[in-house]
C-alpha cells in the first residue's frame, strides 16, 4: 500500500458501531476553511478534494473521531481531536504497513 493512501484507496463506506457512514470527496465545502465534515445524523463523511495525500489522511482521521463521538456519545474537545490526528496516523503507519 502506498502511504499515505491515494483518494481512490479509501473505502466508500465506514462502519462505526452499528452505523454505516458513506465517504464522499467533494471539490468545495461551503464553510470557508473547512477541510472535512462529519454528519452524524445523515451518516456522511465529506472530505475536500484539494488537499495533499497526507492532509487528506489527517482529515479522514479527524472526521472518524467525530464519528466515534456521535456513535458512542463521547464529548471530545475539538483541540484534542486535532492533537490526535498525527499520532493516530503514525500508529497506523508503524503497525499496519
Amino acid at each position: 500500500m502506498i502511504w499515505p493512501p491515494k483518494k481512490s484507496q479509501y473505502p466508500k463506506q465506514i462502519t462505526v458501531a452499528e452505523s454505516v457512514y458513506s465517504l464522499k470527496f467533494v471539490r468545495k465545502i461551503d464553510d470557508i476553511g473547512t477541510l472535512g465534515l462529519c454528519n452524524g445524523d445523515d451518516k456522511v463523511i465529506t472530505i475536500k478534494l484539494s488537499q495533499s495525500r497526507e492532509d487528506t489522511l489527517l482529515t479522514f482521521i479527524h472526521e472518524l473521531l467525530h464519528c466515534l463521538e456521535f456513535e458512542y456519545g463521547l464529548d471530545i474537545n475539538h483541540k484534542t481531536i486535532h492533537k490526535l490526528e498525527k499520532p493516530i496516523a503514525a500508529l497506523l503507519f508503524d503497525n499496519f504497513l
